[in-house]
């Protein structure tokens, strides 16, 4: 979520004075009705979320309780690394969940290294070195595993490492190719899909051992509910789907839903759908632009209206984000957020932001949005609540932190405080709801910034 802006864009619309704009009822009116369903025990989830050059999130309609609150603490900035590099450390990436902060670094000899730290006493679980590194990347975490990868000798070809999250031991090494190859990490396996050959496979993170075989395909991707990518743990990433299905892309266009368990098709939606998403029973596709530039236009295709397709956004189309509850699609678009009835495909509003930098992340309540002039939280109207530093990122549903000049500060979105938390560095932070972990010049820094519940 770091963002450089070296440029510019104008303000393309002015903040919303609260008034309910034309069809935010009707949203509401459905909001209401699924959450007096979830209620009643009767309420069930089918996501699909596809992600080929557009990141595309699901939307439930239960928005986030509120979360009891607890005061904020001072953090040392000043204080010793929990992990220390023994040098420097260069392309750092953390990753946390729940109580544990994973780590991955190189040295000046080119070597990987992960490390974990508990954040509930705030020191070194382990640290172990895997091999060569293959440059900046994210860490992945599940149950099961932690992902990272690693140069095979000297080839110069890539492999994946799954590492045990209790001990940092190594349990396996797959080869695998970054500019053609697909994965899904799930708790128990990892799904592989490798656009080459076509083949993709499941293996068991356990063992290393194929669990089944499909394809031919050209690549794969996750199903998701929208609360998965409501990003409350900082740079950590998406974390593992619930959903045990999986989308695969076939050659023409062609998509099917598969097993998590065992890769058989349950569903397919043929088509020249290579860029499409299915999202609650709908499917979204995007014209993709060849080298990897933004999708142009979105369309909504119902296949129960005969595939009836309709443009509900005719824009350069960077990312399609969860936001509020009731049905919502916020697409970021080069110099703007687009809010979009997904039932009907109409427009509700549209704000300024730079999609291009930066993606928006919601948390069913509110949606953060890099602008011109940092970042911006909006409501459900399109009313502009709040705007931080250039850098900010979700704590839980009310609460930011955000980097400006050099420090780190809390603010509530209720109420515009803002409580100076102290110096810390802003590359790649993540967090849980009361400690937070930041990779430094000498290592890896942890602080508990919150009073535990």
């Amino acid at each position: 979520m770091s963002l450089d802006f070296d440029r510019l864009f104008a303000e393309m619309a002015e903040d919303a004075d609260g008034t309910p704009f034309p069809g935010l009822e009707s949203v509401r009116r459905r909001s209401r009705r699924r959450h007096a369903r979830i209620a009643a025990g009767a309420f069930s989830v089918a996501s699909v979320v596809a992600a080929v050059s557009v990141a595309v999130a699901l939307l439930v309609p239960a928005a986030p309780q509120p979360v009891a609150q607890q005061p904020f603490l001072p953090i040392d900035g000043g204080a010793a690394p929990v992990v220390a590099f023994g040098g420097s450390g260069v392309a750092v990436m953390t990753a946390t969940v729940g109580g544990t902060t994973y780590a991955r670094w190189s040295d000046p000899d080119q070597r990987e290294f992960v490390a974990a730290i508990d954040l509930a006493m705030l020191t070194p679980l382990w640290a172990v070195t895997v091999g060569q590194t293959v440059g900046f990347h994210r860490l992945e975490v599940s149950r099961g595993a932690i992902l990272t990868a690693t140069t095979k000798g000297s080839s110069g070809d890539f492999e994946l490492v799954a590492l045990d999250p209790v001990t940092g031991r190594v349990m396996w090494r797959l080869d695998y190719a970054f500019q053609t190859d697909s994965h899904l990490l799930y708790d128990d396996l990892i799904i592989v899909s490798r656009a080459g050959t076509g083949a993709t496979e499941a293996i068991e993170l356990k063992t290393g051992r194929t669990l089944w075989r499909s394809g031919p395909d050209l690549g794969v991707s996750a199903m998701r509910r929208s609360e998965e990518f409501w990003q409350l743990r900082g740079w950590s990433g998406l974390p593992v789907p619930a959903d045990r299905r999986f989308v695969a892309y076939l050659a023409g266009g062609t998509i099917q839903i598969r097993s998590v368990d065992t890769g058989q098709p349950l569903s397919e939606f043929p088509g020249e759908l290579a860029g499409a998403s299915v999202i609650d029973g709908r499917l979204y596709s995007a014209a993709l632009v060849p080298g990897g530039e933004p999708a142009d236009g979105l369309s909504q295709i119902d296949p129960q209206r005969s595939g009836k397709r309709i443009m509900i956004y005719a824009g350069k189309v960077h990312s399609v984000a969860a936001c509020f509850a009731g049905d919502l699609l916020c697409v970021m678009g080069d110099t703007e957020l687009v809010l979009i009835d997904a039932v009907s495909g109409r427009e509700l509003w549209r704000r300024p932001a730079l999609g291009n930098r930066d993606a928006a992340y919601a948390t069913g309540t509110a949606i953060l949005v890099p602008t011109t002039e940092g970042h911006a939280v909006y409501d459900l109207t399109g009313k502009r609540l709040l705007t931080v530093g250039d850098q900010a990122g979700w704590a839980d549903a009310d609460h930011l932190l955000a980097w400006e000049s050099g420090a780190v500060s809390a603010y509530s979105v209720a109420t515009g405080e803002r409580t100076v938390l102290g110096q810390a560095p802003a590359t790649y932070c993540t967090w849980n709801s009361t400690a937070l972990a930041c990779p430094t010049r000498a290592g890896i820094s942890a602080w508990r910034y919150r009073a535990s519940g």
